[in-house]
């Protein structure tokens, strides 16, 4: 049986996690994004996250609901500690603390958002608060 060494393995492991980043973001741009977003994990989301941070992926992951919205959100102000000016952060943090039903907070999070980034999804999110 050939060995393989060890930074082969690391290569094949990191072409499988770039592999599986891209499949997320593949789904996040598709048609059928919020029935796709409903068999992705929080903690697949958050993986696919800490390899590569990308704005459609920082958002999806405040689509993708999980059996806890208050624990997808601490890891959302977590992230919020490294990227304070990231409109989609806060975007996705508005809506996990609306999930939790943290209305306050949620208002707060859109407004700075708003503020960086005036988007239609984050308007159309205030609307609903």
């Amino acid at each position: 049986m050939p060995r393989t060494s060890h930074k082969a393995t690391k290569e094949a492991t990191d072409g499988e996690a770039s592999s599986r980043s891209s499949r997320l973001m593949k789904l996040f741009v598709s048609p059928a994004a919020s029935a796709a977003w409903s068999k992705v994990s929080p903690r697949e989301v958050r993986a696919a996250l800490k390899r590569d941070w990308h704005p459609a992926l920082v958002q999806s992951y405040g689509q993708v609901r999980g059996a806890d919205p208050a624990k997808q959100l601490k890891h959302a102000e977590g992230w919020l500690k490294a990227h304070p000016d990231d409109a989609a952060l806060l975007l996705t943090a508005a809506r996990l603390a609306m999930a939790s039903e943290l209305w306050g907070k949620a208002r707060s999070y859109l407004e700075s958002s708003l503020a960086l980034s005036p988007v239609p999804d984050a308007y159309a999110l205030y609307g609903r608060l």
